[in-house]
């Protein structure tokens, strides 16, 4: 079977996936950013948007970019088998 998709397609898909990739990590980032906050703040009144708190959240949406350039990369390396 011949490989007939073109330079630019594997591009714009690999920068779909990535964009995918960082949106669906982001949500749960969101997720996880909104269960450290709300659950502390339904538990105790000592609560507050610490440095530390948002060390965590800047953590988990670095991650999720990182994800993001990985899918990219992986992509443009690896085809997908049809």
């Amino acid at each position: 079977m011949v490989d007939t998709t073109s330079v630019k397609s594997v591009q714009a898909d690999a920068k779909d996936r990535a964009v995918r990739t960082l949106i669906q990590g982001l949500l749960i980032d969101i997720t996880t950013a909104l269960a450290l906050s709300v659950g502390p703040l339904l538990l105790s009144e000592d609560f507050a948007f610490t440095a530390t708190y948002w060390t965590i959240v800047g953590t988990f949406a670095a991650k999720s970019l990182i994800q993001a350039v990985v899918s990219f990369f992986m992509r443009k390396l690896v085809s997908p088998k049809s």
